[in-house]
């Protein structure tokens, strides 16, 4: 029999497929029945079957909330190729820690110092393909069934896309290397690569959870971690393609690190502001703000979507959110929005599909009915990011290389100053007579040495200024020295 025809038969047995049940599974509601039957008919397939449920478990726009609540338990597969050994790593004492979609995870010590390696089994292209049509095959006969909402082309194309991120071992380490310069005061640790066991295979990096330790503070455990996952996405611009919160550990520090360091795919730079407002608008329950902000996303890949649209779409939406209270209020307003894209069939850039999911994954994770977290983490890392932004304004380095330039400035400007005051030295430190209306002639300094003046305070209160420069008073010091002098220099000019 084929691939489809074995598939069905596992699709049928756990409820999902058969013909003469369709018109009663539907109009029953018998939502969570269907829940426990595509988890384990997702199990039982395995391989990408197994991982497409993974991928869905956090896909709210798609599957009512008792799919994601059974897919939550999902176990990651693994799909690399299990023939391929970790290599010899000198002095190495590593015992394997678990699996990931294309990874084998070990932790232990390398040369002494305490790491975490991945070793990364990628199979070869041919047999990736394969096992990709093997799987489109596999899930067919759900197709004109209530899951037939997760078989669009776009949903398959975002899934695939997020396998390729988990084969993509040199962006993670670029990534890895990029987040070492986190702003000052980030309440997550980037844990530090350790270069010697850099191949094309293997990820090696500090073991933050033996570095540091872990703290036995349980009663901070969600707000902090909610709060590390906000400030990645807020601050440092990168979505965790996996469920960073079950990676989480918080440390002594009380700061948080990962067991596991998570895939991230990078936000773009021109989406930063939108992205902010548009999660602080949706906690803030301005829905007409972040509706704006997520047009002003979307518009890069769908320009002809009209806001009316989508508070069409919402309207009916609202109710069904409003009833599943598996989530925080701040959460529903960001879930209404995405199943109202999805309804209307609006094309948008890929990262924002993840960036729903992270947020729906660790929002719900955090879910305390007695408490929403999720406004008061964002409010920290809010103010987080303003002190940042202001710190990079006047952090003393960036104040240095604005007072070389400002140097170089001032250079040429003293420059031109000294051969203007070798001109007045020759000529125009005169005195001379002159007559008033028949009067006996009087002495009369010319402007010249008042000119004089103006530009040695000029060049002295500018020396002052660059000296100064290091901070925010110095940098308004050279502004303020740099207009005087063209206005003194253009008066000059001119005469008295």
């Amino acid at each position: 029999m084929s691939d489809r025809g074995d598939a069905r038969l596992v699709w049928v047995r756990h409820g999902l497929a058969s013909p003469s049940r369709r018109a009663a599974l539907v109009s029953a509601g018998s939502i969570r029945t269907r829940a426990e039957g595509f988890k384990s008919a997702c199990v039982e397939l395995g391989g990408y079957c197994q991982a497409f449920a993974v991928f869905l478990s956090g896909r709210a726009d798609l599957l009512p909330f008792a799919y994601l609540e059974e897919l939550e338990s999902v176990p990651v597969p693994f799909l690399g190729d299990p023939t391929r050994n970790l290599p010899l790593l000198g002095s190495a004492e590593l015992e394997e820690l678990e699996s990931g979609l294309y990874t084998r995870v070990f932790r232990g010590r390398l040369d002494g110092r305490p790491a975490v390696v991945e070793h990364f089994r990628v199979p070869e292209d041919s047999v990736r393909r394969a096992a990709w049509q093997s799987f489109e095959r596999a899930i067919a006969p759900l197709a004109g069934f209530p899951e037939s909402a997760i078989l669009t082309d776009d949903v398959l194309s975002e899934f695939h896309r997020w396998l390729d991120i988990h084969t993509d071992l040199q962006t993670k380490r670029r990534m890895l290397e990029n987040l070492s310069e986190a702003p000052v005061g980030s309440l997550t640790v980037i844990p530090n690569l350790i270069p010697d066991f850099r191949s094309e295979e293997l990820l090696a990096y500090e073991d933050l959870e033996l570095i540091c330790g872990v703290s036995q503070d349980v009663a901070r455990r969600g707000p902090l971690f909610l709060e590390a996952v906000l400030e990645q996405i807020l601050i440092l611009a990168f979505v965790a393609v996996d469920e960073p919160w079950k990676e989480a550990r918080l440390l002594d520090d009380n700061r948080v690190g990962y067991r596991i360091w998570p895939f991230l795919e990078a936000i773009p730079v021109q989406h930063y502001q939108p992205v902010l407002q548009y999660v602080a608008s949706s906690m803030a329950e301005d829905g007409g703000r972040a509706m704006r902000m997520l047009l002003k996303i979307i518009r890069y890949e769908d320009g002809e979507v009209l806001e009316s649209d989508l508070w069409r779409q919402l309207s009916g939406l609202r109710f069904e959110v409003a009833a599943d209270h598996r989530v925080s209020r701040s959460c529903e307003k960001m879930i209404e929005f995405w199943k109202a894209l999805t309804a209307e069939h609006v094309r948008r850039p890929r990262f924002l599909d993840f960036l729903h999911r992270e947020l729906v994954l660790t929002l719900r994770s955090a879910y305390d009915p007695d408490m929403d977290w999720a406004v008061p983490s964002a409010s920290a890392v809010f103010s987080r990011l303003v002190n940042a932004r202001f710190a990079e304004v006047t952090n003393l380095d960036r104040a240095r290389e604005w007072a070389v330039g400002s140097g170089l400035v001032a250079l040429s400007t003293a420059r031109q100053a000294g051969a203007f005051l070798e001109q007045l030295r020759e000529n125009d430190f005169s005195i001379t007579v002159k007559t008033d209306s028949g009067q006996a002639g009087r002495l009369r300094r010319r402007p010249s040495l008042r000119v004089a003046i103006s530009a040695l305070l000029f060049i002295a209160g500018l020396q002052g200024a660059l000296l100064l420069s290091g901070t925010l008073l110095g940098h308004l010091s050279i502004l303020v020295c740099l207009l005087f002098g063209a206005v003194f220099f253009v008066a000059a000019s001119h005469g008295d």
